[in-house]
């Protein structure tokens, strides 16, 4: 099954950032424990946190929370999102696939619908490790050109590329860049979380 899923505001009509934070976090009542508790924090207390990884999962929970609907695809809240949240989400997305599956499986996945703009994040974030990754891919995989944010063009390309070079070829051109990016004592991808916390704390005037 594809997953779809992959700064506070002090003022909304005559709102307080309280109660604004309550009725944010009403609409996650019964639906996630994490974004109804994240909806209640204060961003400017987020932003002081000093672990990276903790920063970089806790804005995140922040962003859905506040600027998304339960089950809401990200392609239909992204114009929402400014620059800087949106590099937190597409950063998400390729931390959780590719710790589980690599990159092969973050390119299969509804993930990989926004490679292209998820390769240009990592590049901006300074996720050197990612990008390279995913250049790579862009220029191999796909002959150069922009990652298909069609997923069956995807699939089709990369069928044609096992084809031509044996079963399995694709996901083992791209094992070898998998074990660059893990570099946490339990697998972790420190070069994309140190990256993004470090972009959050750079630009925290892009959250809010």
């Amino acid at each position: 099954m594809r997953d779809e899923h992959f700064a506070p505001r002090q003022f909304v009509g005559m709102e307080s950032d309280d109660t604004h934070r309550r009725r944010r976090a009403a609409k996650w009542k019964g639906i996630s424990t994490v974004y109804q508790q994240a909806a209640m924090s204060d961003l400017n207390a987020l932003l002081r946190i000093q672990n990276d990884r903790e920063l970089f999962h806790r804005v995140r929970d922040w962003i859905v929370a506040a600027k998304c609907e339960p089950m809401e695809s990200y392609n239909s809240y992204s114009s929402r999102l400014s620059e800087g949240e949106r590099s937190v989400i597409l950063a998400w997305g390729f931390v959780a696939e590719t710790t589980n599956g690599g990159i092969y499986q973050f390119l299969t996945n509804a993930t990989g619908d926004c490679a292209e703009e998820t390769r240009e994040a990592m590049h901006r974030i300074g996720a050197t490790l990612a990008a390279k990754a995913l250049d790579a891919t862009r220029e191999v995989l796909f002959g150069g050109k922009p990652i298909p944010s069609d997923p069956m063009l995807r699939e089709d390309i990369l069928s044609a590329w096992d084809v031509k070079h044996g079963n399995g070829s694709a996901n083992k051109f791209l094992d070898k860049y998998d074990g660059d990016l893990y570099e946490g004592e339990n697998g972790e991808i420190e070069s994309v979380e140190k990256a993004i916390a470090g972009y959050i704390r750079d630009h925290y005037e892009m959250f809010g």
